[in-house]
């Protein structure tokens, strides 16, 4: 916006949705909106399906896909002993109710319009549950896919020479993609500015070597990045692949009689000192919290991490990259 100040980064993508039922307005949710949000009350039989139709037609005009855009619905009603009418019955009724809007409507969000905590504990604990289960078992038997969706505009900012269709299913969710809100925030380093092709963080040692395994098979550098401190310029590239091990950050003391320390790849100078402090124990780097301890070949059997020994003062040596 025009004029408007710097500051933090949402931690999140923050969408725009739209109510709108005249068709203008549909067509404008399909260009440029992020989700669909009509009340039920307010709606007459067929509303939904045309309202689907014009969105869908105008995603695809855009050039999106038009599951870009969610579909979400305001909904009210009370929790009673039998079915009176839509919404107003028992749970199991209210299954009955909410499942084609789900399932032939595309609805994937209900907003409860309710302050009573009793209707908001029973759509929650008697509802929801139920319902889950019930669109499960009908999209499995319309043979139904889903999953996530990336929008055209983030898809455009892809690099040439990474297979990103390949990134194995338990780094995928994870992925940081030049089109993602998060990417400001792991493409450059301390000193150094990057545009990588692709950030995979990784939380554990298998899916370390899985994020090294499907590096290999691409185009591009590869970089190593851990605690985002990196002066040399090597922990981020252009258009390449980043391995994110900021996530391996343990600090662990292995015994305390011979002062061995593991320390996790990903950890912070300053985390290690505090950690190693009750000990009456010092160590030769800096501590200042925005250094990390950073990568360095890891000893046969200790895959992420370091392990040391050292006289009283030094607990830990000093390595960085």
């Amino acid at each position: 916006m025009d004029g408007a100040k710097r500051g933090p980064a949402p931690a999140h993508d923050i969408p725009i949705w739209l109510g709108a039922m005249k068709p203008r307005m549909q067509r404008l949710i399909g260009r440029k909106a992020d989700g669909w949000l009509p009340t039920y009350l307010y709606l007459q039989p067929g509303d939904l399906a045309r309202g689907n139709e014009i969105i869908d037609a105008a995603a695809a005009g855009a050039g999106r896909d038009p599951r870009e855009v969610r579909r979400l619905l305001n909904i009210g009603g009370s929790f009673l002993p039998e079915r009176r009418d839509t919404l107003q019955g028992p749970p199991s009724s209210w299954v009955h109710d909410l499942l084609p809007l789900v399932v032939e409507d595309g609805v994937s969000t209900f907003i409860l319009a309710s302050d009573d905590p009793s209707t908001i504990q029973n759509f929650a604990l008697d509802v929801i549950p139920l319902l889950r289960d019930a669109v499960e078992e009908a999209r499995a038997g319309a043979g139904t896919s889903t999953g996530r969706v990336r929008p055209a505009a983030a898809l455009a900012r892809r690099r040439s020479g990474i297979d990103y269709d390949a990134v194995p299913a338990s780094l995928a969710e994870a992925a940081i993609e030049p089109g993602d809100v998060r990417y400001a925030t792991v493409r450059n380093t301390y000193l150094r500015g990057g545009s990588p092709g692709l950030v995979l963080p990784v939380r554990d040692a298998e899916q370390a070597a899985e994020a090294l395994g499907f590096a290999r098979a691409q185009a591009g550098p590869l970089s190593l990045r851990s605690g985002g401190h990196g002066i040399s310029g090597r922990s981020t590239n252009d258009g390449g692949i980043v391995i994110d091990v900021s996530a391996l950050n343990a600090i662990e003391v292995l015994d305390e009689a011979t002062r061995r320390v593991r320390v996790g790849a990903g950890a912070r100078w300053m985390d290690v000192a505090a950690a190693l402090e009750p000990h009456g124990w010092a160590l030769t780097s800096g501590d200042y919290g925005g250094v990390g301890v950073g990568v360095s070949p890891p000893r046969e059997g200790s895959a992420g991490s370091h392990e040391s020994t050292g006289s009283r003062s030094t607990a830990c040596g000093a390595w960085s990259s």
